[in-house]
């Protein structure tokens, strides 16, 4: 008899330290899956991220090349400055119609 009850109670214990295990292996299969599911989003966002920076420069560097021709084409399409021929006796180097004073 205490035979017998020592072999259900060792069953007992068996069947515990299994269903302890197994309980341990799922939870460590969990926390892996989570750790896991965390660094690929992680990376996706990384990823993500570095696209954008990427567009915004590409953007940008567009957007800076189009002003620059846009301007140099505006310079060249303005007439260059009017110039004064050059007076002997004018005391104001101005170019105007006016005369100068005589004192």
């Amino acid at each position: 008899m205490k035979k017998i009850d020592y072999m259900v109670g060792c069953r007992c214990y068996v069947h515990h330290f299994f269903l302890a295990l197994l309980f341990l292996q799922v939870r460590y299969m969990r926390t892996s899956m989570d750790i896991r599911t965390k660094q690929f989003d992680e990376q996706v966002n990384r990823s993500l991220y570095n696209v954008m920076r990427d567009l915004e420069q590409d953007q940008t560097r567009d957007y800076l090349e189009q002003d620059m021709i846009e301007s140099e084409t505006d310079i060249h399409s303005i007439p260059p400055p009017r110039r004064c021929p050059p007076q002997i006796f004018q005391s104001r180097n101005r170019c105007s119609n006016n005369t100068t004073r005589r004192k």
